[in-house]
């Protein structure tokens, strides 16, 4: 058993350019489009989060030439892709670039799997994973896996990025509540994520 980002997700992200929006609240998300123009970066970044929900949040960037494919690819009079197959839903290496990033996240911080006891799926954390941040400040970045970073922002958030900054997923949760990371990784596996047997 393992997770995998559900793909059906990615149909959001089409919905910028079908509809010329750079925000939108649909299907319990809300998603926002970055026209990124700075040094060293051109392009959109993309950033989702649930509805009503502060446990996460995730942003991501794609080239600029990817961009200007998928706005030439929206037909002028009836705003919907004229080629299904260049889209972010059909784009097997967006899908991989995002799935691979959060399930080593995921499978960095924990243990998800199934107990026959309780008949439920159980999240716990893995004990490599708690050695790493026993002593981690806010503001200190360390390494959690191959081409993945962490950071603190506070005692209560936390910021997992790739290499370049072009993956990011936020992290919160409320200790004034008994919540932990857990809860956090546990609402994006509700959201976002579905077993793959």
């Amino acid at each position: 058993m393992s997770l995998n980002l559900d793909a059906g997700i990615l149909s959001c992200f089409d919905y910028f350019f079908e509809n010329d929006v750079s925000t939108f609240d649909k299907y319990d998300f809300i998603a926002k489009l970055h026209i990124l123009n700075i040094a060293g970066k051109k392009g959109i970044g993309i950033s989702l989060q649930k509805k009503n929900s502060d446990y996460w949040r995730l942003y991501f960037e794609l080239p600029r030439e990817y961009f200007l494919k998928l706005k030439r690819n929206v037909h002028p009079i009836f705003n919907e892709y004229i080629y299904d197959s260049v889209s972010i839903y059909n784009n097997e290496k967006v899908y991989n670039f995002l799935n691979e990033n959060i399930v080593n996240i995921f499978n960095s911080i924990c243990i998800y799997e199934y107990n026959f006891f309780v008949d439920s799926y159980l999240l716990d954390f893995k004990s490599s994973f708690l050695n790493k941040v026993a002593y981690l400040r806010v503001g200190e970045v360390i390494q959690i896996a191959r081409d993945l970073y962490m950071i603190a922002d506070s005692n209560e958030s936390f910021d997992f990025f790739n290499g370049d900054k072009s993956f990011v997923l936020n992290l919160k949760y409320d200790s004034n509540n008994d919540e932990n990371i857990l809860d956090s990784l546990l609402d994006l596996r509700k959201s976002i994520l579905i077993n793959k047997i």
